[in-house]
């Protein structure tokens, strides 16, 4: 898909990957690697630091010149610690093999959450409602942790409903 979205059309592709733990959370690096879509404009912060206040803005070469060329237009710039930190938490997730994790347990739990809903419908998967309960596990989860919370998760159902 790249930027074809866009072309033709008096159009910016932007992207924003600030909110919440951001990083691979989708079994990639961003979720925008799923779908092959290279933004003009990226916004990436929050989870980049590990807990250190820290974002940043990739501007593509399509738009250069765009860039005010002073950093002190952002809001956690010229921190090098920070800076320090979000390249190393960068290298550790690389490293560790984060975004391939998160991915095989994800697709782990959705098939165990799937088989319990088969046994209570009432219980949503995906979306929001009352019915839904949103599980966030941590992208370093294993498939042991994941097993426990799935016998853990539908004892519970069981107990609750029955």
């Amino acid at each position: 898909m790249d930027t074809a979205i866009t072309i033709g059309h008096p159009a910016t592709l932007a992207a924003s990957n600030t909110w919440r733990l951001w990083i691979m959370w989708c079994g990639t690096m961003f979720a925008m690697d799923l779908y092959g879509v290279t933004p003009d404009i990226f916004a990436i912060g929050k989870a980049l630091g590990n807990g250190f206040l820290i974002s940043g803005t990739v501007i593509s070469e399509k738009l250069k010149g765009f860039q005010a060329g002073n950093d002190e237009n952002f809001t956690f710039c010229n921190n090098p610690m920070a800076q320090a930190a979000a390249l190393k938490t960068i290298e550790i997730l690389i490293r560790d093999h984060v975004p391939e994790n998160a991915c095989i347990m994800g697709g782990f739990l959705t098939k165990g959450l799937k088989e319990i809903q088969k046994k209570y419908p009432i219980m949503g998967l995906g979306g929001s409602s009352p019915h839904v309960i949103k599980v966030k596990p941590p992208l370093i989860i294993n498939e042991t942790e994941c097993a426990s919370f799935l016998e853990r998760f539908e004892k519970t159902m069981k107990e609750v409903l029955f």
